[in-house]
């Protein structure tokens, strides 16, 4: 049956509707958007932690390169390829 029919007018329908509606579309709105900004600084300490863990990884390999290195430059026929690459870039 038509609302008409019930003898709702039109602009108290619709002011039933914005009054209903609008405030649920808000604040489902605003908690997605919470959602996802919660997400993206997830990503972004992810991403840290990742960039994090491969400069220390570096670090440590750039060491461990150095040193062994150093132990090795008075014996240089015997030194490692990666001990010869190292004096060579030097």
């Amino acid at each position: 049956m038509p609302l008409i029919w019930l003898g709702v007018p039109m602009p108290a329908l619709l002011k039933r509707f914005a009054l209903i509606f609008l405030p649920a579309v808000l604040m489902l709105s605003l908690a997605q958007l919470a959602i996802l900004w919660l997400n993206e600084q997830k990503w972004i300490e992810r991403i840290e932690v990742r960039e994090n863990s491969r400069i220390e990884l570096v670090k440590g390999l750039v060491t461990h390169l150095v040193t062994c290195c150093q132990k090795h430059q008075m014996k240089r026929n015997n030194a490692p390829l990666s001990c010869m690459l190292y004096s060579s870039l030097c």
